[in-house]
C-alpha cells in the first residue's frame, strides 16, 4: 500500500483571491505559483498579548488547493482541510489553526458568549439600595 499516489488536478475555491485578482489561474495553477491554500480575504482583530505587545489575529476561509501526485495515506488530511476557517496567530503562510465550519461556529458563539461575560452584559440586574 505504501508509495501509492492519487493524481489532483487543482481546482479553486470559488473565493480564492488570487484567482479572483486574476494573479493566477483560476483553476489547474502550479501549486508553486498557488501556494499550498486557496485563501479568501483576510479579516484581523487586534489585541494585546500578556506581556503588553500588541497582537493581531486573522481569520479567512481557506482550502487546501492540491495539483498534481499526493501520497495515499495523506487523502484523508486532504479531505479534512478542503473547507476550514483558517486562524492564523503568526503571520505564516499557513494557518495556526484549521477549524472546519461547524467548529468556526462554536467558536464564534462562545466569543459572543464571553463578551458579554467580560462586558457584564451578562450579569443580573444590580440591586438598588433600599
Amino acid at each position: 500500500m505504501s508509495g501509492e499516489t492519487v493524481s489532483y488536478y487543482g481546482w479553486c475555491a470559488t473565493y480564492c483571491d488570487q484567482a479572483l485578482d486574476g494573479e493566477i489561474p483560476v483553476h489547474g495553477a502550479d501549486p508553486a505559483v498557488h501556494g499550498r491554500w486557496c485563501r479568501s480575504i483576510s479579516v484581523g482583530a487586534d489585541g494585546i498579548a500578556p506581556d503588553g505587545q500588541p497582537r493581531t489575529v486573522y481569520v479567512e476561509a481557506n482550502s487546501e488547493y492540491i495539483n498534481g501526485e499526493m501520497p495515499a495515506d495523506r487523502v484523508p488530511l486532504h479531505n479534512k482541510l478542503k473547507n476550514v476557517v483558517g486562524l492564523y496567530l503568526h503571520g505564516s503562510d499557513d494557518p495556526d489553526i484549521a477549524l472546519t465550519p461547524g467548529e468556526a461556529r462554536q467558536l464564534a458563539a462562545a466569543l459572543v458568549y464571553f463578551a458579554d461575560v467580560a462586558s457584564r452584559i451578562d450579569q443580573p440586574a444590580p440591586r438598588l439600595p433600599r
